[in-house]
């Protein structure tokens, strides 16, 4: 059987550069729908209308490299799942997790952060599209 079900399925992307403040989580803009099968992504926020598990994806590219930087889910307002992270001049992060849904109230959003220094105003790549992306599915219902 499938692993995701295609009837409650997102895919958005950001099509629009972003700044990022220095050592400040901010929330990111995805702009662009791949598909929404069940219209439950708006203005960045998944918010599903059926109680489950879902499985989230999240990648952040940024324009230039920076010393450190990262990637966080949050639910509700609040920092749930970190992404990954790096320390290295690198320009992107990604992460995924899976994660229970009320089907009412429950939403996700996903923000980003740069360290400061010589790096800071990053902004989100645009110019690659879908390298900056947001998806999700529903793995199981409650």
């Amino acid at each position: 059987s499938d692993v995701c079900s295609s009837d409650l399925a997102f895919s958005a992307y950001a099509s629009a550069t972003q700044a990022v403040s220095a050592n400040v989580f901010t929330k990111v803009t995805f702009d662009t729908e791949d598909f929404d099968t069940n219209s439950n992504f708006s203005s960045s926020r998944f918010t599903p209308t059926v109680s489950g598990y879902y499985q989230l994806n999240a990648s952040v590219t940024f324009t230039s490299n920076s010393p450190a930087g990262g990637l966080r889910f949050y639910k509700n307002g609040v920092g749930y799942g970190q992404g990954s992270e790096f320390s290295s001049y690198a320009n992107g992060v990604n992460g995924s997790v899976i994660m229970y849904f009320n089907g009412s109230t429950d939403y996700v959003e996903i923000y980003a952060y740069v360290s400061s220094g010589s790096f800071q105003g990053h902004t989100v790549d645009s110019s690659y599209p879908r390298y900056t992306y947001f998806s999700g599915c529903l793995l199981r219902g409650a």
